[in-house]
């Protein structure tokens, strides 16, 4: 579920960042946003 849960947000910050891949950054910040690190 925590997975699940980060990747469903990396999807949607990359989409609003413009990424056409997820990288670290937007896996940063998805982890970020989620108060995880």
């Amino acid at each position: 579920r925590l997975v699940d849960n980060l990747m469903t947000n990396a999807l949607t910050l990359g989409a609003q960042m413009e990424k056409k891949a997820i990288d670290t950054e937007v896996i940063l910040a998805s982890v970020s946003s989620q108060n995880l690190g």
